[in-house]
């Protein structure tokens, strides 16, 4: 036998040694990634579409966290990539000799020998062997050779596909993601489930690239969008940079502001930031990068006001706010309300995140001077403008109207009948706004007529509704044109209405000094306005670990509110003295706008707001000055009523002389009732005859419960005259309250007595259950 014998039996081992050597380190390095980084990050980016994320959203496991771990981590993924590569070079400078003639030859002929007793057989083996201290332990293994370079081949290959097949398998794990997708479907006031912010100045980067034509002027685009910037400028500690963008060079950290022909899709612009470092030492990711996109698909109008509004609600998006479900908000969901401004709970949404304003600013409405008699005169004549309701597409059916309430049928438009004289030199809007003083719409008013009425819709009756109160027209010159605008007309109009929506919780954290002077305990008390569960996301500024059991290091630690409304101690050890912040979200778990039709479905923006807190702590704790907690919550005014009649009608077997008797609503927290208010037994005359209450259940085992909203009692709709409208009565000499209320099946005659005068809270004293008389 010749010597290459050996050679082929050595380069077979080898093969066999690289192998199982490429396996272990396939192996090393799936078991090392999935502990060292978790299936988040493993996940995130390709789960990004699927669980309703954002369109380009991606996170990297990197940060002030993962310190050492990510250099470690990067070390071994690059030893293995290399090694890999080196690896397969030699694997194929092997297969390559092994298919030379001489090797061919070598295998053919030792295929066709009988090695029993072969001679070149035992000599192979001999030399094998040198050099062991042991030759006794080849020489009775003459078959070996044979065997062993047949053997080798074949294992070789096995091994080989195996570590083929480990290497493809770590790539192309699947996620569970129907799990993943129930752990993400939890509200959160940020874009994504995540919450982030940035940390420095936002870049924003115009490509104009695509643009639709009524937005071809690129100039005036970066105006717009500079303008977009500074209403959330005005408003909180953020800051941006505007400019076009660099095709050439291009920056990871800037927010590109691009378009995108999106033919058969509804939406108008999309938008939202790039997660980077996931940073522990504060609890929260890095913003770095984003996107926002507009379809130049759409039908565009030449409006500006109109872009201006979608800029600004996509802007929220890009500092991390998801869709609102209050409709007083420019993030309220799609379609868009046409708002110019962030409202209330915009402004302390972004405040939370990114403090308050250098300046204070106001946005509210500021009303443009009088015109001149003589101009009202020469563009509108002597008769004023009047409003009208009823179906834009039937002009028989609009007729004089100033109030808005429930029974107004959602489909009736609020249009304005205004008296053109003459167009020559008229360029004017029609400002809308709302109780709250802030800038609606602005619409363009451009007549196409002389000596004619023009007719001007401003709104559907279904979006009024939403903003009870006063709400005001203007009618001004154009600030496009005029430098100095002037008011043409004004008038108003009144909205009795109430719409349901999903009101965020309100919460409060209460901090003390732990056992260490570094070290503190914080605790959460929350209550939401319609009895909802209630779930708090701690974002704690600590090293990663599994809060939850489920044997993956967490982002965040999420609690479930018990029926006291309260969570249990959080203690975060800062080790070190100075001043340190961290965050804390509080959801309700009701279903985003399911009181809004069309909109129940899962948007890409995020689940909408819910209320954020930011707790900032100087320590040692010296004083209650230390101290300092900022929340999202906006309390709201709005009453909030069962229907346009408070209470229910009760059952005619019971024979009760009530139209109206109280009841608690399903599932709420809530009594709904009418009361008749009297002071020494004679109706009081600083009260309605009949009045709308609702009180708040402060404490089930008390029995307390706490005034919360008052109105006028409208009478009820063919109604028995001779009973009283209200089952209620409130003696203000004696702070007594008894009411007949409706407590599921049951019926309930109730006491109460006023405890507190100033908080208005009373507590109950007696019940009895009534019973049917027939």
């Amino acid at each position: 036998m010749q010597p290459r014998s050996t050679y082929v039996t050595v380069l077979a081992w080898i093969f066999i040694i690289f192998a199982g050597f490429a396996t272990l380190v396939s192996l090393l390095q799936f078991v090392m990634v999935s502990i060292m980084f978790g299936s988040e990050e493993l996940q995130i980016a390709g789960l990004a579409q699927q669980v309703y994320l954002l369109p380009d959203l991606t996170v990297t496991p990197e940060g002030d966290g993962f310190e050492g771990g990510e250099q470690f981590g990067t070390i071994v993924l690059w030893f293995s990539v290399a090694l890999g590569i080196a690896i397969s070079v030699l694997f194929g400078w092997i297969i390559r000799k092994l298919t030379t003639e001489p090797i061919r030859n070598e295998f053919v002929q030792l295929s066709s020998d009988d090695m029993s007793g072969s001679a070149g057989g035992h000599a192979v083996m001999s030399m094998w062997a040198a050099g062991r201290k042991n030759a006794q332990v080849c020489c009775c293994t003459a078959w070996a050779p044979r065997q062993i370079r047949h053997h080798s081949l074949v294992v070789s290959v096995i091994v080989s596909f195996f570590a083929l097949f480990m290497s493809i398998a770590h790539a192309t794990v699947e996620p569970p993601v129907a799990d993943v997708r129930q752990e993400y479907q939890l509200p959160a006031l940020s874009i994504s489930p995540f919450l982030g912010r940035w940390l420095d100045t936002v870049n924003l980067r115009y490509n104009p690239a695509g643009a639709h034509s009524a937005y071809s002027d690129d100039e005036a685009m970066l105006d717009m969008l500079r303008e977009a910037a500074q209403r959330w400028e005005r408003v909180s500690g953020i800051g941006f940079n505007v400019a076009p963008a660099s095709v050439a060079a291009p920056d990871e950290t800037d927010v590109i502001v691009s378009w995108k022909h999106a033919e058969g899709e509804t939406w108008a612009g999309r938008a939202g930031p790039d997660l980077g470092g996931y940073l522990e030492s504060r609890g929260y990711f890095e913003f770095s990068g984003g996107d926002l996109t507009l379809n130049s698909a759409g039908t565009w109008s030449s409006d500006p006001y109109e872009m201006m509004s979608i800029l600004t609600h996509e802007l929220g998006h890009v500092l991390g706010l998801g869709h609102s479900e209050n409709p007083n908000s420019i993030m309220f969901a799609n379609p868009y309300n046409r708002m110019a401004f962030p409202m209330a709970d915009d402004v302390r949404a972004v405040q939370v995140l990114y403090g308050h304003p250098d300046e204070a600013f106001d946005s509210s409405y500021i009303q443009p001077p009088a015109a001149s008699p003589a101009k009202v005169r020469r563009f509108l004549g002597s008769e004023a403008a009047s409003l009208l309701l009823g179906s834009f597409q039937d002009s028989d059916s609009l007729t004089a109207a100033s109030v808005i309430n429930d029974d107004t049928p959602d489909d009736y438009w609020l249009v304005m009948k205004t008296p053109v004289l003459s167009t020559d030199g008229l360029q004017a809007r029609l400002d809308i706004v709302g109780p709250d003083g802030m800038l609606h719409s602005s619409l363009p008013f451009a007549p196409g007529c002389h000596w004619c009425y023009q007719l001007k819709a401003l709104g559907l009756a279904s979006y009024f509704k939403d903003f009870p109160g006063t709400w005001s027209v203007f009618l001004r010159e154009d600030s496009a044109v005029f430098s100095e605008p002037e008011l043409l007309f004004a008038t108003s109009f009144e909205v009795d209405a109430f719409r349901q929506y999903n009101r965020i919780p309100e919460a409060k954290a209460v901090v003390e000094q732990a056992n260490t002077p570094y070290s503190i305990n914080v605790k959460v008390f929350a209550d939401d306005p319609e009895g909802d569960d209630i779930l708090v996301r701690w974002h704690l500024p600590e090293p990663r670990s599994d809060k939850n059991g489920d044997g993956i290091a967490d982002y965040y630690l999420t609690e479930e509110l018990g029926s006291n409304m309260q969570s249990a101690w959080q203690q975060i050890d800062f080790k070190r003295p100075g001043t340190h912040e961290f965050f804390i979200q509080i959801n309700d778990k009701v279903a985003r706008y399911e009181n809004r039709p069309g909109l129940e479905r899962t948007t890409s923006a995020g689940k909408g707001f819910q209320t954020l807190l930011k707790v900032t702590v100087t320590l040692p704790i010296q004083s209650s000055a230390d101290i300092k907690t900022v929340s999202s919550y906006v309390p709201d005014g709005r009453r909030r009523w069962l229907s346009s009649l408070n209470g229910v009608q009760a059952h005619p077997d019971y024979q009760l002389p009530y139209q109206r008797i109280g009841t608690i609503g399903d599932g709420e927290q809530r009594l709904y009732t009418c009361v008749r208010v009297t002071t020494q037994g004679e109706p009081d005359p600083g009260f309605a005859e009949n009045t709308d209450v609702t009180f708040v259940i402060t404490s089930v085992g008390e029995g307390e419960i706490q005034l919360q909203a008052s109105r006028a009692s409208a009478p009820v709709p063919g109604a028995n005259p001779t009973q009283l409208r209200c089952s209620g009565r409130f003696e203000t000499s004696t702070g007594l309250y008894t009411d007949i209320i409706r407590l599921g099946d049951q019926i309930l005659d109730v006491e109460f007595t006023m405890t507190d005068d100033t908080a208005l809270i009373f507590r109950l004293q007696g019940l009895r259950e009534l019973l049917p008389r027939i």
